[in-house]
């Protein structure tokens, strides 16, 4: 039973991951607006500034806990020794959790960079469409036409 709910489980986690990346996807990033962009570009930014400051603050609260350790070791308090050893433990948790961010908030600041940048003559997108017809009540077909230069 505990194995059935686990890969359940596990299905699940990845169905919802696999989900979260086809917004930042190649396909996806060029059938969107500027605006959409823009705002893309600043959450990516902002995640790649907070992958940053984590993979700073990791070693620097190591280093602290290390000091504050070695400062209880030669006469300091308990109290000391174990605050110094639980910095010096979640210091390197921390850098492992910024890195991954740092590295996908980068990845995602270049591919929207790429994206937005790709200004390569004039490039003309046609896809099929519903338009609501409010006097006959229903949905009508339509073609959008998107031009790019």
């Amino acid at each position: 039973m505990k194995k059935i709910l686990t890969v359940g489980l596990l299905c699940i986690i990845l169905a919802f991951t696999c989900q979260a990346q086809k917004f930042y996807s190649q396909e996806n990033l060029e059938k969107a607006s500027l605006q959409d962009l823009n705002f893309s570009l600043e959450k990516a930014k902002k995640l790649k500034k907070n992958g940053r400051n984590l993979s700073i603050a990791g070693p620097i609260i190591f280093g602290a806990g290390f000091g504050l350790g070695t400062a209880a070791w030669s006469g300091g308090t308990e109290g000391m020794w174990q605050i110094g050893l639980g910095m010096m433990v979640a210091g390197p948790i921390i850098t492992l959790i910024g890195l991954p961010i740092l590295f996908t908030g980068s990845s995602r600041v270049k591919r929207i960079n790429e994206i937005k940048h790709t200004g390569d003559g004039v490039r003309i997108d046609l896809s099929p469409s519903g338009i609501y017809n409010c006097a006959t009540q229903n949905y009508q077909p339509g073609i959008t036409l998107r031009l790019r230069f």
